[in-house]
């Protein structure tokens, strides 16, 4: 599932769009790390899937693919944790409030 996230207010060109981007330069134009390492990850697969990729740069790409991953990995893992710190301040309540004894 793509989610929309708006990074600043109401301008709709700064509205990105979670998911897969459709090419390398569109992620970079995105300004999102995410997608442009999964762009990035997902075009050097296809490169070394295809039969006529040159021998000489298989290692090279596949080096480079698992530097990507790795990468990609920790941005993901950084953005789930800010995301589980938002959750918990927003559940805390930004007021200070105690929390209420129903009595």
């Amino acid at each position: 599932m793509t989610t929309t996230r708006s990074t600043s207010g109401t301008n709709p060109r700064k509205t990105q769009r979670r998911g897969r981007p459709r090419s390398v330069f569109q992620a970079a134009q995105s300004g999102d790390d995410v997608q442009l390492l999964t762009a990035l990850r997902d075009r050097i697969a296809k490169t070394l899937a295809d039969p006529d990729t040159p021998a000489r740069d298989l290692a090279s790409l596949s080096k480079r693919l698992l530097e990507i991953n790795g990468e990609l990995k920790t941005a993901v893992k950084v953005m789930e944790e800010e995301a589980k710190k938002a959750r918990a301040a927003e559940g805390s309540g930004a007021g200070g409030d105690e929390a209420w004894s129903g009595v």
